[in-house]
């Protein structure tokens, strides 16, 4: 292991970069930075341009405009095979005929390395990712999991600075994706690799990433740490495709330079941060409030109507009805406070203002 651990991070820097696909813009200006070390994720749905913007920094993709740098080189027009990163796909993409240590080595055969040196490379990278003893085996012989171990070894086995990965655990069932999410960050720390890292799963995003950058239709709306992302949001989107969110509509009633005041559609008079600019009074607006940030009691807040409990083992999320058009979820614990509320039970639901985020309603594109 100790001998894989020789290279670190290098940092990726992506400079005002534009791609067109014939009439679509994939990629609209996008700059961001990644320090030697970082595991950075690309967040968004499918058609965002995060897999075209992976691509890019692995030489696959050319830019039609911007720069991309690795460890201060520039790059741009470099072709794959002399950039020096690891890339890992979501399908594995290894060779059904040859071993799993003759998959390991294949970079390390291309590269020239002597036998003795490969030999021993490929050792190491084994046991980095917890396979000792499988090398005679095919692909076909191991499990999903023990196939993506064998493709991140393969991948690091060379000693890249750069670790680019595309969607690499879509394909495993929920467990086993949960467990190799550890693996990965683990190996990442272990080798000090710069991570980049594309996935349209936010949760994984949260849990894995150092920080993240969220794409939609080929610009970033947003880069930060997960808390940031969470707690923060900048947009409405940011703040629908990161966590779960209520989103109220009305209208601005008041508001000064952190608060505003918004008389909902359904009746109910709230108060979130000012999180957009665009807010005026009499404009329309969107407040948006996580559904753990939402308190039910019988003293204060808007009055509804329980009208759906959703058991799921720890946690318990229940719907509120405020009017006949606005629904409002709560989650809790499920042996928390709320566990005895019913379907058909009134109650009042509140928030703390800092817990909600207003938008301007004509914010997204």
């Amino acid at each position: 292991m100790a001998e894989l651990k020789g290279a670190g991070g290098a940092p990726v820097s992506i400079a005002a970069v534009e791609k067109r696909f014939g009439s679509v813009a994939a990629l609209q200006g996008v700059s961001l930075d990644a320090g030697a070390g970082e595991f950075l994720s690309l967040l968004g749905p499918s058609g965002s341009g995060k897999t075209t913007l992976l691509m890019m920094i692995a030489g696959f993709e050319i830019p039609d405009r911007g720069t991309i740098a690795i460890g201060g080189r520039d790059v741009t027009e470099l072709p794959a095979n002399q950039r020096n990163v690891g890339m890992v796909f979501q399908r594995y993409a290894l060779f059904p005929h040859m071993t799993v240590a003759e998959n390991i080595g294949f970079p390390l055969r291309m590269r020239g390395l002597a036998r003795s040196e490969m030999s021993s490379r490929v050792e190491d990278a084994l046991k980095l990712v917890r396979l000792d003893g499988y090398g005679t085996r095919l692909p076909s012989q191991l499990s999903g999991g023990q196939q993506q171990r064998v493709a991140l070894a393969r991948a690091v086995v060379f000693r890249p600075p750069v670790l680019l990965m595309d969607e690499p655990l879509a394909a495993l069932d929920k467990k086993l994706r949960q467990a190799m999410q550890l693996e990965v960050r683990h190996l990442q720390r272990e080798l000090g690799l710069t991570v980049l890292y594309v996935t349209h799963d936010q949760e994984e995003a949260l849990t894995m990433s150092d920080r993240i950058a969220v794409l939609n239709d080929g610009r970033i709306e947003q880069i930060g740490r997960p808390e940031e992302l969470y707690e923060m949001p900048a947009s409405a989107f940011v703040a629908d495709f990161i966590g779960e969110t209520n989103f109220l509509s009305g209208d601005v009633v008041g508001l000064d330079a952190r608060e505003c005041r918004v008389l909902l559609d359904g009746d109910g008079l709230v108060t979130g941060r000012v999180a957009a600019d665009g807010l005026a009074a009499g404009t329309g607006a969107r407040l948006a409030v996580r559904p753990d940030r939402v308190r039910l009691g019988n003293a204060e807040g808007i009055e509804g109507t329980i009208a759906e409990r959703i058991y799921s083992g720890a946690m318990l999320m229940l719907a509120v009805r405020i009017g006949e058009t606005t629904t409002i979820m709560a989650r809790g614990p499920s042996n928390g406070p709320d566990a005895d509320r019913s379907v058909g039970d009134r109650v009042r639901v509140s928030w703390k203002p800092e817990d909600a985020r207003v938008y301007p309603a004509a914010a997204e594109r």
